[in-house]
């Protein structure tokens, strides 16, 4: 082989693998939550629920960690974040101030979940039992 052949062969080969790992940092494997509970309110009537709430829920297929986010409906400004080992079977946040959000579910692998509009309220626990899935998808950007 010349010279010349051997660097057309390498230029060919170089530009085979970079367009190969372009396509690679282009997509991106992912699961997804299955599916949450539609919200439901367990009336509490302890002193402690006199001017809060939580959030609490059944957790099944979880991965190693999750967290739990909230937000002013359809803002960006962080309000609560509160992470979870994926070990639990249950789940409960710390004590909320009610009103309205948007509450965003992520985890590492995962695309993140939203429920947009959550009512929080006085006096009881808002449960939203949560699901993650199992089936990895590939998304191409």
């Amino acid at each position: 082989m010349n010279k010349q052949h051997s660097l057309k062969c390498a230029c060919i080969l170089l530009f085979a693998l970079a367009d190969v790992s372009l396509f690679a940092a282009q997509s991106m494997k992912f699961k997804e939550v299955d599916k949450t509970s539609k919200p439901s309110y367990l009336k509490r009537s302890d002193k402690a629920w006199a001017r809060a709430t939580r959030i609490v829920g059944v957790i099944e297929k979880a991965p190693p960690s999750f967290t739990i986010k909230l937000f002013p409906p359809k803002e960006d400004k962080l309000l609560f974040s509160q992470d979870f080992s994926g070990l639990l079977t249950v789940y409960e946040t710390r004590w909320l101030n009610p009103g309205k959000y948007d509450m965003i579910i992520s985890a590492n692998g995962y695309d993140d979940y939203i429920i947009r509009n959550l009512d929080l309220t006085v006096g009881t626990d808002c449960q939203i039992d949560i699901r993650f899935g199992t089936v990895e998808y590939t998304k191409h950007r």
